[in-house]
């Protein structure tokens, strides 16, 4: 490190705040909307999902006892309507602060067209395990218990054509350097980029463990030659919780506190005792941070409705012709009960303080100082949605579900439809902040959602398998998925 005259450290660090000052002068003044001003997330909501139970369940024609193993995909969760890019999540190409580090840094390299190659990101849910299903009777009402064990995973994604894309960009390509003479020695095997643990550590969340439990309890309503009227209610008891978290990759902790950021110490003072290192450091701990914040909020879902008791009344009708063939249908209302989540929203930002701050100008060190702390507050609030606990009303759930059954020679062949709707949540309380939040972009909208499904059945006298897949041609407000099941079923 150089040594400096009396007096000139101070003055490296005064032209710093002179330099952050009119940095951020040059990039809320234009229209008065920039990098301050203007979000990063446009929303702080969850994408939705479904219990795993109604995506994939299968009904048992006549055996007491089955296991259904399942396996679930998402290919690209809903951020918002039918968006599924990242772009309609968060403000990836920040105008204002990019155009600025556009002019001053990289003279040589489109920023903002380098960062539009990550606005394409989509996040990929999978869930693999089996539904343990169990029949019995109480009285006149047969009694169905069924609890699921699975792996779940959700992960950001890019297809290979947008990831050759950003490898390509120049921002990224690898820079040649001049060959240099070394001394013989022995050889080390070149290590890897550590890209794949980076990405398993900050870009991907599991956990593996038990669902919640489902009890229907049903009845026979109305008998007739040739069809029958069921009804009855399915209660889910929150039974889910994680055996292991952060398997292959992590688990993004929702009550993590909300890092600091003090540009004094984290990059003025480095800068001016040449820290460099510590500097880019820093630099690189709060970006990692941000992005594992982005991560908590997309990434992190529990393994079943979030602790929500709820019952479900239902009404099905089936239909015989000739034994051979078999309709069916049921239409179901499920009402989970509000309690407790952990919900992220943006504090609101004040424009007047931010336009007053632009404004000023500092007269000493110590005015200076007030105003940089400032900025690094109001950074700080844009990058981090922070979370609160509040009670929630996830939304009425209305299902209805048509088949058909063909048996011949010991073998059945099955296809059906299935609609389904959630409507908007509701937050039964809200928190309590010296700052307003805004809460619209933490709640999430009504969504519907359709399945088409197949399967093949084979009977035996005591047991049964079937396969089936289900995918979906139309939905809104939650992903489009695919479904694969085996069960095998037998009596006692």
């Amino acid at each position: 490190m150089p040594d400096f005259a009396p007096g000139e450290m101070d003055s490296i660090k005064n032209m710093m705040r002179g330099t952050i000052q009119n940095t951020f002068e040059d990039i809320i003044t234009e229209d008065g909307y920039r990098v301050l001003k203007d979000p990063f997330y446009f929303y702080t909501k969850s994408p939705r999902k479904r219990d795993i139970i109604d995506e994939c369940s299968t009904q048992p024609f006549f055996c007491q006892k089955t296991a259904t193993f399942f396996y679930h995909e998402t290919s690209k969760a809903v951020y918002f309507q039918n968006r599924t890019a990242l772009n309609a999540y968060v403000d990836i190409k920040q105008q204002g602060l990019i155009e600025v580090l556009d002019e001053r840094s990289f003279a040589d390299i489109d920023v903002p067209e380098v960062l539009s190659l990550f606005a394409p990101v989509k996040v990929q849910e999978r869930r693999l395990g089996a539904l343990f299903f169990y029949q019995t009777e109480w009285k006149s009402w047969g009694v169905y218990f069924k609890l699921p064990l699975l792996y779940q995973e959700y992960n950001f994604y890019l297809t290979p054509a947008e990831r050759d894309a950003i490898q390509n960009a120049e921002l990224f390509k690898p820079r040649k350097v001049e060959a240099v003479a070394i001394e013989d020695g022995p050889k080390e095997k070149p290590k890897g980029s550590g890209v794949k643990k980076f990405a398993q550590k900050h870009l991907l969340s599991d956990k593996v463990g038990f669902g919640d439990l489902h009890i229907t309890f049903e009845k026979e309503i109305k008998q007739y030659k040739s069809s029958t009227t069921i009804g009855g209610f399915d209660i889910t008891v929150p039974t889910a919780f994680a055996f292991k978290k952060g398997i292959i990759g992590s688990y993004f902790d929702k009550k993590r506190p909300t890092p600091t950021l003090d540009l004094h110490a984290d990059i003025i003072d480095l800068y001016g005792e040449g820290e460099h290192d510590q500097l880019k450091q820093n630099a690189l701990d709060f970006g990692v941070a941000t992005l594992d914040r982005l991560s908590t909020l997309v990434l992190e879902h529990p393994l079943g409705n979030d602790h929500h008791p709820g019952i479900a009344p239902f009404l099905k009708l089936i239909l015989n012709f000739k034994k051979a063939v078999k309709v069916f249908a049921q239409v179901k209302a499920d009402f989970l009960l509000p309690v407790p989540e952990r919900k992220f929203f943006k504090k609101v930002v004040d424009r007047a303080a931010i336009d007053a701050s632009a404004d000023s100008d500092p007269d000493d060190e110590d005015e200076a100082r007030i105003q940089v702390d400032f900025l690094s507050k109001q950074l700080v609030q844009k990058l981090f949605p922070e979370s609160y606990k509040i009670v929630v009303f996830p939304g009425v759930m209305l299902q209805l579900d048509w088949g058909v059954l063909l048996k011949t020679r010991g073998w059945a062949f099955e296809m059906g439809l299935q609609a389904w709707y959630q409507s908007a949540e509701k937050f039964v309380t809200l928190p309590k902040t010296s700052v307003p939040l805004e809460i619209e972009q933490g709640r999430r909208y009504a969504a519907l959602q359709n399945k088409l499904w197949f399967g093949i059945l084979k009977e035996g006298e005591a047991t049964a398998f079937e396969l089936k897949v289900a995918g979906t041609p139309i939905s809104y407000g939650i992903g489009r998925t695919i479904c694969a099941t085996f069960s095998y079923s037998w009596k006692f």
